[in-house]
C-alpha cells in the first residue's frame, strides 16, 4: 500500500535513519510490548527491537475479528526503543487490534516484518487467592495485570446493566475439572478483577486462565521470582476442619485487696501450652474471655493456634516497659517450630513500647490478624531525651530514643524495628483492625534485602484504620504479590509522613496492588507519600561477551560484588533493544575477579554487543506493580524515584498533594568504574498515569529546605505541577548520563485543577518517548500547561486548558 511522504514522515524516517546506521540493524523487527489498554484515536507506544529497514517504517493495524480492512500508519516519532503510532480512528472501540511493523519498499509497497502483537488482549502479571498463594471453596482469587476487562479507563466497578457488556471470565481446569468464573462487575476494571470460588469446586492444582470477552483465554505466566519463574496455576485448598477451644483460665483483671492488675502471664502460656500438645486437627484457638490482661514478657504462639479474645473492646492484653534493656524484642511471635497462627477479636496496649508488637518470622507460611485494636504510643508519659528524677517526679529517668535505626542485641541477633508489625514471612494478612502506632505501622524486615528467597509474600491488608506518627505508614522494602485495599491511613502526628509507602533501604518491591486506600494528613518530615528512594548497587557499564543462548551476560568490569539482586532485573540503556528489560535469574562474580556474570530469565530480542558500544544495568526489580482508586488528601508528592518498572497508576484522586512524578535516576557516572557505586543507571520504563484527578496543588515535590528567608514565596511552598518527569544524580563525583533515565510513558485522561502548571515533560537526557494526551488542565496558576523543555520524541494532543 503507498502513499505520499510530507515533511515530518522525511524528518521521522531520517531519525531513524540515524539510529539504525549506530547500531548496526537487520530486518526483520521485534515487538516486545505495546502500551495498551488502548482506544482508537489513542497513541500507542510501541516497543521494537531490531530497529525496522531503512527504507522507512510503518505500522499495519487491523481488527482481530478481520471485519475492517487493514490499516497502514505512520509513526509520530520513532527512537532506539521504539516508536509512538496512534491507533486509527475508524476501528471499533473496545477491540482487539493486531499490529506488525512495516517496511517501505522502493515501489511504494509496505513490506510487514517481524511479529504481529495483539493489542487490548490480557496481560496476566500476577494471581492471589484467599490463602495467599491459594483458595478454598467459598474463597476469592484475584487477577492483575493490563486489559483485563473493557471497562472505560478512570473506572472502577460498573452497574449490573453495565456489566452485560464486559464479560471478563476466569477459567480454571485440572485434570478431571473445568470451570468457568464471571468476574464480580462491583470492582472491576481494566487492570484487576476479583473472582468468588464456588462451594462445590474440588480440592486441587489449577491452571489459571482468563478472557475479557473479547480474547481467547490468555494462561497464566508469570515470572515473579527465580524460585517461581513460571507461575501458572494456583492451588484449591480443602477447607479445613472446625476449631477446638482452649480456654484461658485463673484470675485475671484486677486484684480488689492491691488493687493492681494481676499478673496473667503464665495462665495464658498454660493455656498455649495445653493447645500446643493437643493432637486434634484443624484450628486450635486459645480464647481470653472479656477482661483485662496484664503481661510480662514475650507470648510465643505454637503451631496452628490462634489467639482470640470475646472482642476487640473486651478482650484488653496490657504490657507496658521502661527502657529498652529490659524489653522483648516484640510482644507476639511465632515460635521456632511455628509455620501457621493468628490473633483476632481483641485490643492491645503497648504504651511506652516501641519494638514490634507483633512479629511474623520468615518461618510463618500462614498468619491471620483480624478484628484487633493495637494502641502503640511509644511516648506515652515519657520525652524522647528522658526527665531527670526529682522530689515531683522520683522514678528514674525514661527515655525512649528518637531513632530508627536497626538495634542489636549482645549476642548479635537483630532486633526487629519499632514498628506494630514487622512481617518477613508469608501468606499473611491484616483485616478490620484498628491500630495506632508512634512510628510506621508496617514494616517488611531488612531480612528481604539478605535473603535471596524475598520473604513477606503474599500479604492482604484490608478494612482497616492505620495511624501512623513518625515516619511512615509502609516500609515495602523485600515485599512481593502484596494487596493493601480499602483501608484508612491517617497521620497522627506533626511528624507523620515522609517515605509512607517507600523502599527506602535498596531492596526489591514488586507485584503489590494498591486499590481504594484513603491517605490523609501525612506530610512532613521527607515529603513524598510514596517514594522508590534506595535505588540499589548492581551494574552500570559496558557490555562485556554474551552467551550463545544469550541467557548469560558478563559485564565489562566489576559489579558491587556484596550487594544481593537476586530477582532483579537486566535492562539494555541504549543502542538496538533500548529499554528492553529481563529478570535476573542468578549472579556471582568472574574467576578473575575483574568482572561479574548474570544469568537472564530469557534472550533479548537482539543481543546487545560490546562493539556497538552498548551499556546494560543490573539493578534490583521495583516493577509489576498496580496504584488504583487510592484517594490522597493534605500528603506529599507520589514519587517514582528510579526503577519503576511496568507499573500503572489508574484512577487516583488528590486534593492539596504535590502531585504525580515520574524521576529516574543515576549514581554518579564514572567511565573508569573506580567505585562499586558508580554508573548505577535507575530507570523507570513503561510507565502508565491514566484517569487521575488532581485537585489543589500544594508544595513543591522535592523541596529540600525550608521557605526562607522569611516571606520568600518561592519554589518551596508554591511552585508545584501536577505531573512531572525528570532525571536526577544522586551523589556528585561524576557526570550525568546522556541515556534518558525515563522511557516509555504515558499520562493519558487525567485532570489537573489549580496547580502552578500541568506537566513537565522533562529534558531530552532526562526523558524519552512520552504520550500526553487527552487530558484536562483547569485553573493553572501560570500559562505552562505542558511543557516539553527540549524533549524530542513526545506526542502531546487532545490536551485541553480551561
Amino acid at each position: 500500500e503507498g502513499f505520499a511522504l510530507n515533511g515530518c514522515h522525511i524528518m521521522a524516517l531520517l531519525a531513524l535513519l540515524v539510529f539504525a546506521l549506530s547500531c548496526g540493524v537487520t530486518t526483520g523487527a521485534t515487538i516486545t510490548w505495546v502500551s495498551h489498554p488502548i482506544q482508537p484515536n489513542e497513541t500507542l507506544l510501541v516497543q521494537v527491537s531490531p530497529l525496522p529497514s531503512l527504507n522507512g517504517t510503518r505500522f499495519v493495524f487491523h481488527v482481530a475479528d478481520n471485519t475492517t480492512a487493514s490499516v497502514t500508519v505512520v509513526p509520530e516519532f520513532v527512537t532506539d526503543a521504539g516508536a509512538a503510532v496512534i491507533v486509527p480512528s475508524s476501528f471499533p472501540k473496545s477491540s482487539i487490534y493486531n499490529i506488525s511493523v512495516g517496511t517501505v519498499m522502493d515501489n511504494g509497497i509496505v513490506k510487514t516484518t517481524g511479529n504481529t502483537v495483539s493489542v487490548n488482549t490480557p496481560d496476566l502479571t500476577w494471581v492471589q487467592g484467599s490463602e495467599g498463594n491459594a483458595t478454598s471453596p467459598g474463597g476469592w482469587i484475584r487477577v492483575f495485570g493490563r486489559s483485563l476487562a473493557f471497562v472505560p479507563i478512570g473506572t472502577i466497578g460498573l452497574s449490573q446493566s453495565q456489566a452485560e457488556g464486559y464479560k471478563t471470565t476466569l477459567r480454571l481446569s485440572k485434570q478431571d475439572q473445568e470451570l468457568t468464573i464471571e468476574a464480580a462487575w462491583q470492582n472491576l476494571s481494566a487492570f484487576q478483577a476479583y473472582f468468588s470460588i464456588p462451594n462445590t469446586i474440588s480440592p486441587g492444582e489449577y491452571t489459571v486462565a482468563l478472557s475479557n470477552g473479547q480474547s481467547e483465554y490468555v494462561e497464566l505466566d508469570s515470572f515473579v521470582h527465580p524460585l517461581s519463574p513460571h507461575v501458572s496455576t494456583i492451588v484449591v485448598q480443602p477447607l479445613p476442619p472446625d476449631d477446638t477451644i482452649f480456654p484461658v483460665t485463673g484470675q485475671h483483671g484486677i486484684n480488689e485487696t492491691s488493687g493492681n492488675l494481676i499478673d496473667s502471664t503464665q495462665d495464658i502460656r498454660n493455656a498455649l501450652a495445653t493447645a500446643a500438645a493437643s493432637k486434634v486437627d484443624g484450628q486450635k484457638v486459645v480464647l481470653l474471655e472479656k477482661g483485662w490482661y496484664a503481661l510480662v514478657g514475650q507470648l510465643l504462639i505454637p503451631e496452628n493456634v490462634t489467639l482470640a479474645g470475646a472482642g476487640s473492646h473486651r478482650t484488653k492484653l496490657m504490657w507496658q516497659y521502661a527502657n529498652e534493656t529490659t524489653a522483648p524484642s516484640s510482644l507476639l511471635t511465632n515460635d521456632l517450630n511455628t509455620t501457621k497462627w493468628g490473633i483476632r477479636d481483641l485490643s492491645i496496649s503497648a504504651n511506652t513500647f516501641f519494638f514490634s508488637v507483633v512479629n511474623v518470622t520468615a518461618k510463618t507460611t500462614r498468619f491471620k490478624m483480624n478484628r484487633v485494636v493495637i494502641r502503640a504510643n511509644s511516648f506515652f508519659c515519657t520525652s524522647f531525651t528522658g526527665f531527670q528524677p526529682n522530689a515531683t517526679h522520683p522514678l528514674p529517668a525514661h527515655t525512649v530514643p528518637w531513632s530508627l535505626n536497626t538495634l542489636f542485641y549482645p549476642n548479635g541477633q537483630r532486633i526487629p524495628p519499632p514498628t506494630i508489625f514487622t512481617v518477613n514471612g508469608r501468606n499473611w494478612e491484616i483485616t478490620d483492625c484498628d491500630l495506632y502506632s508512634s512510628w510506621a505501622t508496617i514494616h517488611q524486615d531488612l531480612v528481604g534485602i539478605l535473603d535471596p528467597l524475598e520473604l513477606g509474600s503474599y500479604g492482604l491488608v484490608t478494612r482497616n484504620t492505620i495511624h501512623t506518627g513518625k515516619g511512615g505508614v509502609f516500609n515495602s522494602d523485600g515485599s512481593k504479590e502484596w494487596i493493601i485495599e480499602n483501608n484508612k491511613f491517617i497521620g497522627t502526628s506533626v511528624m507523620s509522613g515522609g517515605n509512607s509507602v517507600s523502599t527506602g533501604t535498596s531492596s526489591f518491591m514488586h507485584h503489590l496492588y494498591w486499590g481504594k486506600n484513603e491517605f490523609v494528613f501525612d506530610w512532613s518530615q521527607d515529603r513524598e507519600i510514596m517514594t522508590f528512594d534506595g535505588g540499589g548497587i548492581g551494574y552500570g557499564g559496558p557490555v562485556g561477551s554474551v552467551s550463545s543462548d544469550g541467557t548469560n551476560i558478563t559485564s565489562s568490569r566489576l559489579c558491587h560484588p556484596t550487594h544481593v539482586f537476586t530477582g532483579g532485573s537486566v535492562t539494555i540503556l541504549n543502542g538496538t533493544g533500548a529499554a528492553e528489560m529481563r529478570r535476573l535469574i542468578s549472579w556471582g562474580v568472574t574467576g578473575n575477579g575483574q568482572s561479574c556474570w548474570f544469568k537472564i530469565n530469557k534472550p533479548f530480542s537482539t543481543n546487545p554487543t560490546s562493539a556497538s558500544g552498548q551499556w546494560i544495568s543490573a539493578q534490583i526489580f521495583k516493577g509489576a506493580s498496580l496504584w488504583e482508586g487510592n484517594s490522597y488528601t493534605d500528603v506529599g508528592a507520589f514519587q517514582f524515584y528510579g526503577m519503576a518498572m511496568d507499573a500503572i497508576v489508574h484512577a487516583e484522586t488528590s486534593s492539596r498533594m504535590t502531585g504525580f512524578h515520574n524521576w529516574g535516576q543515576w549514581h554518579r557516572r564514572n567511565d573508569t568504574g573506580d567505585k562499586y557505586w558508580h554508573n548505577q543507571a535507575h530507570q523507570n520504563l513503561r510507565t502508565q498515569f491514566l484517569g487521575l484527578n488532581l485537585q489543589d496543588g500544594n508544595g513543591d515535590p522535592h523541596a529540600g529546605t525550608p521557605m526562607t528567608p522569611e516571606y520568600n514565596f518561592g519554589a518551596v511552598q508554591f511552585d508545584n505541577v501536577g505531573f512531572s518527569v525528570q532525571g536526577a544524580q544522586r551523589g556528585g563525583d561524576g557526570v550525568l548520563f546522556p541515556i534518558p533515565m525515563n522511557r516509555l510513558m504515558t499520562f493519558r485522561d487525567n485532570k489537573v485543577a489549580g496547580f502552578q502548571y500541568g506537566f513537565d515533560l522533562g529534558l531530552a537526557e532526562w526523558s524519552s518517548e512520552i504520550v500526553c494526551e487527552n487530558n484536562a488542565m483547569v485553573d493553572l496558576q501560570s500559562n505552562k500547561s505542558v511543557e516539553p523543555n527540549d524533549v524530542k520524541s513526545y506526542v502531546s494532543r487532545g490536551n485541553v486548558v480551561v
